[in-house]
């Protein structure tokens, strides 16, 4: 299906606020999709799965990406599988 049929097929420019997400991502309008979200999100009774989907896309437009969270871990930690493998590894020796 072609991105015009695509874009008939949801309804139009002109369709409902879920729609419209999907619409703007389709024609590539990153200006647009943010708005269209937020009057998604603003209207409050859209399920929860559009929201998601209609903010994931916003955010592949957007080109944003997801802050990068150090690791906190210790350098000696281990996960409690490895524990128990080498606890059973060490017992069946």
């Amino acid at each position: 299906m072609s991105k015009a049929d695509a874009i008939v097929f949801l309804g139009g420019r002109e369709t409902d606020p879920a729609r419209h997400v999907l619409v703007c991502y389709l024609d590539g309008d990153a200006q647009m999709i943010a708005p269209a979200f937020d009057d998604l999100n603003q209207r409050g009774h859209a399920p929860k799965e559009q929201l998601v989907l209609a903010r994931f896309l916003s955010d592949q437009l957007a080109r944003i990406r997801e802050p990068e969270v150090p690791d906190l871990k210790p350098a000696n930690a281990s996960s409690a599988r490895t524990a128990v493998l080498a606890r059973l590894t060490g017992q069946t020796k």
